[in-house]
């Protein structure tokens, strides 16, 4: 398919054939009316019909992705994958002179599958990182852009992102791959539309790596513990050992004058036959000095200090969130779970009035985990008789937030943790989302 750009005549375009045979967009596109929905399961993207000359400039980096910047400025690393071609660009980049872009910024949007991909082999413990620069006006029942894991015959193993977001600019994604660690699948970028006349959708690629080590995002949960325990146990030593020296009893040992055991050398009659004083003092007055006041002090004050830091005021159980999660994925669960989670915000997008109301949506990273979809009822919130927050967005990209809500899963690329479920009645917690700056400090607190 031919792609259009903007006047500006920045964008240069590198298009090959797609591989799954076609990247012609079909002269009769679907009215919106009659729309299909985005498939969601048993998923299929068409992979190239040869495979591309891996260089190897990212071995020398430990980057298991050739090419992740698209430097080359062409398909001879990344190939094209589905039935509509995607393009390297020259603007914008997130670094150097290249990027790529899947879709289109303009209508009509693409129908089915453009974009990228690269065969790769996860390395032990793998981090994907990537940057990522997106725009739709369409919703992800019918369209998104996306990042999977396909097997040899172009099926989806694992879907890493799924959404229809306008980030308005680069923003940086980071995932945990450790579960696929020496195996080999083809990494895919991309979008999915459905045809729709006045729609587009568009995702633009750069600074692509997988490498082994820790994810990165993690680092942010540390604020939460730094900032809590560390006044804590300065403040617990406080009144705690102030009773213990009481216990001074210890001084009791300096009345270890029981050395009076001194005094035995003046046993020195023990040459007279008076042998029977000498078991006299014998460790009888010993016993008394013996420690056992110490002991007394050493067990109190110990567990004081371990009883008393609290991390944050507010609830956060990722792992557990990362469970449930797993058994939704494998089907052992299926009924929504109150879930307590914390990360950094990634990103936040418009507002959006829905079929339920007008709502707010942002994204949370997920430390060890991929990024999760919050779901804000802004109606239900101006319903609420205290603490009426101000007008959307009252989150942005780097705060470190809370959250309690409902989670649910319709499957790995519908779900997500909607906090103001309470408000519709058939939902018994009433949740919220508390955000701090991006240390974990200065929180406030919506529900």
């Amino acid at each position: 398919m031919q792609k259009r750009f903007s006047a500006l005549g920045l964008l240069m375009a590198l298009s090959l054939a797609a591989c799954g045979g076609g990247g012609t967009t079909p002269s009769s596109l679907p009215a919106a009316s009659s729309r299909v929905a985005r498939p969601t399961t048993a998923r299929h993207i068409a992979l190239p019909k040869a495979k591309a000359l891996r260089k190897a400039l990212s071995t020398s980096t430990g980057n298991a992705v050739a090419d992740g910047g698209f430097e080359s400025g062409g398909f001879s690393v990344w190939q094209q994958c589905g039935n509509v071609n995607a393009a390297i660009v020259t603007s914008p980049v997130h670094s150097g002179s290249y990027s790529e872009l899947s879709g289109s910024t303009s209508s009509p949007e693409v129908n089915g599958y453009a974009g990228v991909c690269q065969q790769v082999t996860i390395p032990s413990n793998g981090v994907l990182t990537l940057w990522v620069n997106e725009g739709t006006n369409d919703s992800l029942a019918y369209a998104d852009q996306e990042a999977d894991l396909l097997d040899s015959s172009g099926n989806v193993v694992d879907t890493i992102f799924s959404e229809a977001a306008t980030t308005n600019g680069w923003v940086e994604r980071s995932y945990n791959l450790s579960q696929y660690a020496g195996q080999s699948y083809w990494l895919f970028f991309g979008v999915y539309g459905n045809g729709w006349n006045s729609g587009y959708i568009y995702q633009y690629l750069d600074d692509v790596s997988l490498t082994a080590g820790g994810v990165t995002p993690s680092p942010s949960p540390s604020p939460v513990p730094t900032a809590a325990p560390t006044p804590v146990p300065t403040a617990a030593p406080t009144p705690v050992p102030t009773p213990v020296p009481t216990a001074a009893p210890t001084p009791v040992p300096t009345a270890a004058p029981t050395p009076v055991p001194t005094p035995v050398p003046t046993a020195a009659p023990t040459p007279v036959p008076t042998a029977a004083p000498t078991p006299v003092p014998t460790a009888a007055p010993t016993p008394v000095p013996t420690a056992a006041p110490t002991p007394v002090p050493t067990a109190a004050p110990t567990p004081v200090p371990t009883a008393a830091p609290t991390p944050s005021a507010y609830a956060c159980d990722d792992a557990q969130f990362l469970n449930y999660q797993a058994e939704f994925g494998a089907g052992t669960i299926s009924g929504d779970q109150l879930v307590d989670i914390c990360g950094q915000v990634t990103q936040v997008l418009p507002s959006k009035v829905t079929a339920s109301g007008n709502h707010g949506y942002f994204y949370v990273q997920i430390p060890n985990g991929g990024t999760i979809e919050i779901v804000s009822n802004l109606d239900a919130m101006a319903q609420a008789p205290t603490n009426d927050p101000p007008s959307w967005p009252w989150v942005a990209t780097g705060n470190y937030v809370y959250v309690q809500g409902r989670y649910y899963y319709d499957n790995s690329s519908s779900q997500g943790i909607d906090w103001t479920e309470d408000d519709t009645g058939s939902w018994p917690y009433t949740g919220y989302v508390a955000v701090c700056d991006s240390s974990a400090n200065n929180c406030v607190k919506y529900w």
